[in-house]
């Protein structure tokens, strides 16, 4: 019986091929689309996920005319004094040179002779180690000669 359902089905696919054609096009454009969107739900819901108890970690949006993805320094460590949930807070804030244009900061590798020059360098508050885990390079400053 299952076989002449399927034999069924394929007469009617080649006596329609037009119609075929539209619904294939169709299905391969749905699963192309649903794989999209899981890709994409995958990547959103994995961000930054590898810091250590990275669901305690919360990121505050100020939402205005002109929205921001930082907090004003001061608002943090109200935070932290207001409100016993917050065990740490920390400002990011990008470093902006005069009249407001970004600064290109040049950082030069002596190992590869090397010179990486970087325009979204941020500053952050000293207890941005104690939120986040990344790894730390320990740096000797030394005098640049200008």
């Amino acid at each position: 019986m299952l076989h002449h359902y399927f034999i069924t089905a394929f007469r009617q696919l080649v006596r329609n091929k037009f119609y075929t054609s539209i619904t294939v096009v169709g299905l391969a454009f749905g699963l192309a689309s649903v794989f999209l969107i899981a890709q994409y739900l995958k990547q959103e819901l994995s961000y930054d996920r590898f810091h250590e108890d990275a669901s305690t970690i919360y990121r505050i949006a100020w939402i205005n005319t002109n929205s921001q993805t930082r907090t004003p320094h001061p608002m943090a460590q109200a935070m932290v004094q207001d409100f016993p949930e917050v065990e740490n807070a920390v400002s990011l804030s990008p470093l902006w040179g005069p009249g407001l244009t970004r600064r290109i900061f040049s950082i030069h590798n002596p190992e590869k002779d090397a010179r990486y020059d970087e325009s979204n360098v941020l500053a952050v508050d000293s207890t941005f180690f104690k939120v986040f885990t990344f790894p730390l390079l320990i740096v000797t400053p030394r005098k640049i000669n200008h």
